[in-house]
Order: structure tokens, then C-alpha cells, then sequence
């Protein structure tokens, strides 16, 4: 028996969405679920290349944007926050599949434009830059 039908269009667009779950709305989550899961699951497949551990990191994913939205603070779109949330657990079950790998394997097994920012090559050294 198939579960019940969530209407997305309860929320006409991603402001309306944020203003329901601030207000802590039920539909809210589930509706964030349903719009973000198809391009959340895939990011996930992307990095990690296991259909498993990918819907775990898609589990995770919304688990902890649904706990900490509190601290999500609009200065990017939900889709970005949870990119970045998706993108941070997929490295940590790479992380956690290779015990003896370094960041740098981790780097090189997902597109440069996947990385976060703080994994990024640097355009110059930052101890010449500080000096």
C-alpha cells in the first residue's frame, strides 16, 4: 500500500517553503524531501558510486538538515545547503571506506566543481601571501 501523496504545491516557491519549516510546519520537511531528494541522491551517487551508501548520505543529508535548520541562514538556496551537506557525507563515507587515504585521494575521486570550498587548490600559497 503506498504511502500518502504529498502536494508540493503546498509551498508555491523555495521563500514559501523556508517561512513553513521556520514555522515548523509538518508538510514543510516532507515537502524538502520530495523536491531536493532526486538531485540530493544523485550528487551522492556521483561521490561515493555505491547506490547503498548513496541513499545513507541522502538519509543523512535531510536528517541533518531537518534537525539544524535553525542554523541555515538564506545566504545561499536550500538546494546549495543541502548540496554542501550531501557533498560533506559523501566525503566522510569515502573517508571512512579508504581508513589510509588522504584528502587528496578523496580530491581526486570527484570533479573539481563537487569539492567544497575549503578543498580547493589555492591560486597562491598562503604563506607567501600572509608574508
Amino acid at each position: 500500500m503506498p504511502g500518502p501523496t504529498i502536494e508540493l504545491s503546498i509551498y508555491a516557491d523555495e521563500a514559501a517553503l523556508l517561512a513553513g519549516l521556520r514555522a515548523g510546519e509538518p508538510d514543510a520537511c516532507t515537502c524538502l524531501v520530495k523536491r531536493f531528494a532526486p538531485l540530493v541522491y544523485a550528487k551522492a551517487l556521483r561521490i561515493v558510486a555505491d547506490p547503498d551508501e548513496a541513499e545513507g548520505v541522502l538519509q543523512l543529508t535531510f536528517i541533518k538538515a531537518c534537525e539544524k535548520f535553525a542554523s541555515f541562514e538564506g545566504r545561499s538556496g536550500l538546494g546549495s545547503w543541502l548540496y554542501q551537506i550531501a557533498t560533506n557525507e559523501a566525503l566522510m563515507k569515502l573517508r571512512r571506506r579508504r581508513p589510509g587515504g588522504s584528502l587528496d585521494e578523496l580530491a581526486e575521486a570527484i570533479a573539481p566543481e563537487e569539492l567544497p570550498n575549503n578543498l580547493r587548490s589555492w591560486s597562491r600559497d598562503p604563506a607567501s601571501a600572509a608574508l
